[in-house]
């Protein structure tokens, strides 16, 4: 896959990534199983990448 570098200095990370928005209850509430399970398979991947930003919450 594609990587691209994050900023100036940033670390090189795949085009592609995992939302975390979804699992933070932007979209209604979050269910902490399903979402420990979707962490998982994203951390089971040879370069995971999660989209994360502090407004999503906890």
């Amino acid at each position: 896959m594609k990587q691209r570098q994050l900023g100036k200095n940033g670390p090189m990370v795949d085009e592609i990534g995992f939302g975390a928005m979804s699992i933070a209850g932007a979209f209604g509430p979050a269910d902490p199983e399903t979402s420990n399970k979707a962490l998982d398979r994203v951390f089971a991947q040879d370069h995971p990448h999660i989209d994360t930003a502090l407004i999503y919450g906890p």
